[in-house]
């Protein structure tokens, strides 16, 4: 009797266990509202006249790495011009009170982008504040003339790749130059805590 009740509780504990990483995998970060135009004072980068792809990143999360392999994917996928006739930058939250030598990157973009893609460093998310990032792995997407087409996250879950509702309105913007209207739910880690920088 003994076995069999300490048998049924570890099975309900591997259960549980198993359902609480689930619901952290798949449960969206925080989204906040990116500015419908360009705002006027940001400076555009070097190449304004081609739309402008922004990946908001905070080094320590461990999703990073799904979400540059899902944007490598759709990339290569899209029509071919595509990887040539967009703009990359990937806004990599710093923090002003942490010594960057230990605060290392753990994503190598050249690994999965496959494309030219620049590094903004962000002091204390000042980028990812203006432009609605709460959540590393977010993407805006802004055509040439500064309207953004896209806003959200790529992949299905956390640290996961594979079809998802944002991974298919990413390409379609990229691909039709369309405004994909519902914001994509992005999973990943909090690149800031409301009311205050870490």
């Amino acid at each position: 009797m003994f076995r069999w009740l300490l048998t049924s509780a570890a099975v309900l504990a591997v259960a549980l266990g198993w359902y609480q990483l689930f619901t952290f995998s798949s449960t969206p970060g925080a989204q906040l509202a990116a500015p419908a135009h360009w705002p006027r004072e940001i400076p555009l980068p070097s190449a304004s006249h081609v739309p402008l792809l922004l990946v908001f990143i905070h080094p320590r999360c461990s999703c990073t790495p799904a979400t540059l392999q899902q944007l490598g994917q759709i990339l290569s996928s899209t029509h071919t011009t595509v990887p040539a006739a967009v703009q990359i930058a990937l806004v990599v939250y710093r923090s002003q009170t942490v010594n960057p030598d230990t605060y290392p990157a753990t994503f190598e973009p050249a690994k999965f982008l496959h494309t030219p893609a620049q590094i903004l460093p962000d002091p204390n998310g000042l980028l990812a504040r203006r432009f609605g990032a709460a959540t590393s792995g977010e993407i805006v997407l802004y055509a040439a003339d500064g309207h953004l087409l896209f806003q959200g996250g790529i992949t299905p879950m956390r640290s996961q790749t594979g079809r998802s509702a944002g991974a298919e309105a990413l390409r379609n913007a990229l691909a039709t130059g369309a405004t994909q209207r519902k914001a994509a739910s992005v999973f990943g880690c909090p690149i800031f805590f409301p009311g205050h920088a870490r």
